[in-house]
């Protein structure tokens, strides 16, 4: 398991090499959470075909990599120093989803803490839905795969209810990154993705 250290080292490398070829520290910021967005828009599609599947465990995995991706966004855009965008510097992003979330403005980590520490469906409060979403971490897989299966016993399909979670926060993320970074997500991914089929 590689640690934090290496994780960063690998990180900063690969930035270095990207900011070659991403031009101002402020271009590739934009540039950088842009691509979160477009990934958080992706996520949102395959959820969509998941839960047309009812897809239950698929549509888990999915949203858990939906909340990792908005988290880093916000972290690329409130967060990271110009050394990071360099590739220099000490400054690296967490390892975890909880601890990047504790660094982002009030607004951010108040929007995603209140995902993930959200009680499961009708379960008690010591089920949250982070511990669902991440059972190699918290807590016996198949104890977790049946509480998910419980969403439908209960009357609520599990993968539609992620999809329509997921949507909301993808716009609330794009709402939030204009008024903490100045950053307009729709119309630079609108352009970015002009640009794409022009190539």
């Amino acid at each position: 398991m590689p640690t934090d250290d290496t994780i960063r080292k690998r990180d900063q490398k690969r930035i270095r090499e990207w900011f070659l070829t991403l031009g101002s520290p402020v271009q590739s910021r934009e540039i950088r959470v842009v691509l979160q967005y477009l990934q958080a828009l992706d996520v949102c599609d395959l959820l969509t075909q998941s839960a047309e599947r009812q897809a239950e465990l698929a549509s888990a995995a999915l949203f858990r990599f939906g909340l990792d991706t908005l988290a880093t966004g916000f972290w690329i855009a409130c967060v990271a120093t110009d050394e990071w965008l360099r590739g220099q510097g000490e400054v690296h992003i967490p390892s975890s989803l909880e601890r990047t979330i504790a660094t982002l403005p009030p607004q951010a980590r108040n929007m995603l803490d209140e995902v993930v520490n959200s009680g499961f469906v009708n379960d008690s409060k010591r089920t949250l839905l982070k511990d669902v979403l991440n059972p190699a971490i918290h807590g016996d897989a198949l104890v977790n795969v049946v509480r998910i299966g419980s969403a439908l016993a209960q009357g609520k399909n599990w993968a539609q209810y992620l999809t329509t979670l997921m949507n909301e926060l993808t716009h609330n993320f794009a709402v939030l990154i204009r008024e903490l970074a100045g950053i307009d997500l729709a119309s630079m991914a609108g352009k970015y993705t002009a640009a794409a089929r022009q190539d």
